[in-house]
């Protein structure tokens, strides 16, 4: 390998830059010859050592060929303005404060569950340090595993490195988005990658927001506090009664969560005038009754049993509207066996008994 130092003047401070890069380089090319994690690496270093010279308004090229080796140049310009020496020490960085929760010492029970997915057991230590106060944590190493562990546990927020073992993280985002029981979970990508289509790309297989490493530390708690304020927003649109139509920024989540609604309004449908049981639906579904449970939960939902209830009352609103059945024969059509049961859910669901909406 030969590392060329392009420059007019060199001075020791640009001399320790390159002397740095340059050992880095060497470094990660024995790197890059070594299994994926080393690889990975490689890949963000070198990314890093290409911002470090682009912040010192140089720029570093690279010709290589195969069996030969490689060239690194690096450009850096030489500027005779010095910063004027001072008795004064340098002010330090203010930490960006850590947001606070606003109930007061709020119980762990009571933190959303944030799944992170990283094979990097010095960055995995790092963020749970810093989210532990604000989030309950799950963690997997690869995606493989972080699939499982969204399915079973249902996370309010996945936080996953796009470059991961087993299954990397835009497969691993996709499936998640892709399955009905965690598309409606905000995924947060954390990457080395910077340009624009390393981010279209992402957005493409799902992401909700793309932090690029390094990050600052108020970057990151403000990336998660906006997805899960858009979750906060998604559960009070399919909690109100208004049925408006939802803003623009909610309008993509809205839609995938419909369709899984719909889905079960269907099963209902097929069942209307059964005793059709939460443990029927989870299996046309093909999730467990846990995870259907917390799917509408985090979507600000009924429960899936009020859920069924709910929908039956609609269809029989709809048959005493539009029909002159009897009301016991409009209840046993949308799975009411018991007319004093009927006519009280439907007076707690619509304000009065059937058989004074019917003369209304």
């Amino acid at each position: 390998m030969l590392l060329l130092y392009s420059c007019d003047k060199l001075n020791s401070v640009f001399g320790l830059v390159l002397l740095a890069f340059g050992v880095l380089i060497m470094i990660n090319l024995r790197l890059c010859n070594l299994d994926f994690i080393k690889w990975r690496a490689c890949f963000r270093s070198m990314t890093l050592a290409k911002e470090l010279v682009t912040l010192l308004e140089g720029k570093v090229t690279m010709k290589s060929r195969g069996g030969v080796g490689s060239i690194f140049r690096v450009y850096l310009p030489v500027k005779n303005q010095a910063v004027p020496k001072t008795n004064d020490m340098p002010s330090p960085i203010p930490r960006s404060p850590v947001p606070i929760i606003a109930a007061s010492e709020p119980s762990s029970a009571n933190l959303p569950l944030l799944l992170l997915v990283e094979d990097n057991p010095d960055l995995v230590l790092y963020l749970c340090r810093l989210l532990t106060s604000q989030y309950r944590l799950l963690t997997a190493t690869d995606g493989h595993v972080g699939l499982v562990k969204a399915f079973e546990h249902q996370p309010d927020l996945v936080l996953s490195d796009v470059m991961i073992p087993g299954m990397d993280g835009l497969t691993f985002c996709q499936a998640l988005k892709d399955d009905a029981r965690t598309s409606h979970i905000p995924v947060v990508m954390l990457t080395a990658r910077t340009t624009v289509t390393d981010k279209i790309d992402g957005l493409r297989h799902g992401a909700d927001a793309w932090l690029i490493k390094p990050f600052d530390r108020a970057e990151l708690f403000a990336t998660l506090e906006a997805q899960m304020e858009s979750q906060r927003r998604l559960r009070a649109y399919f909690t109100s009664k208004n049925g408006g139509a939802p803003g623009a920024d909610l309008e993509t989540l809205v839609d995938k969560e419909n369709e899984f609604l719909t889905r079960i309004r269907a099963c209902v449908d097929s069942h209307l005038d059964e005793h059709y049981k939460v443990a029927q639906l989870a299996r046309d579904l093909n999730v467990g009754e846990s995870q259907l449970n917390r799917k509408m939960n985090a979507k600000g939902a009924a429960s899936p049993a009020l859920f069924i209830r709910s929908h039956r009352l609609l269809r029989a609103l709809t048959l005493l509207t539009t029909t002159d059945l009897p009301i016991a024969e409009i209840g046993y059509r949308t799975g009411f066996n018991d007319p004093a049961y009927f006519a009280n859910c439907f007076r707690k669901e619509f304000g009065k008994p059937p058989s004074k909406w019917r003369k209304s």
